[in-house]
């Protein structure tokens, strides 16, 4: 997995396109856009999130799954990627990371960011923790 590289804690540029796209959810999310229902690979990491959805829904994550040829939104990545971000309840990148077919999926790290992210004081703009991985 490489991390994508946007400023953490700004709102996502494309953040009202994505909400739209899904229906305006509300709370934090892990959206993972992969490039279409055909590809095998992606199927693949779509059943495995599926599997470790109890892990987000107790810390209040959403999942979204967006495929790039319905939903019109493009990322800064290369096209054979796909991409797993974690947005705030604001809409706000807080991490995420491309993935290159048939690279693995580090769960761990993704499971500790939407922990991370889910204990950020939302009434805080000021307060800042940095995450374990990165002391």
């Amino acid at each position: 997995m490489k991390p994508i590289d946007l400023p953490r804690q700004h709102p996502l540029p494309m953040r009202h396109h994505i909400r739209k796209a899904l229906g305006f959810p509300q709370g934090n999310l892990l959206l993972l856009l992969l490039h279409g229902p055909a590809c095998a690979y992606c199927q693949t990491i779509e059943a495995q999130l599926q599997e470790r959805r109890a892990i987000r829904e107790a810390w209040g994550t959403q999942l979204a799954v967006l495929y790039e040829e319905t939903a019109g939104i493009a990322l800064p990545k290369a096209e054979e990627e796909i991409a797993l971000l974690c947005l705030d309840f604001r809409g706000c990148f807080m991490d995420g990371w491309t993935l290159v077919h048939p690279d693995e999926v580090d769960w761990q790290e993704i499971e500790e960011t939407v922990r991370w992210v889910a204990i950020q004081e939302p009434e805080c703009g000021t307060c800042y923790i940095e995450p374990a991985w990165q002391e």
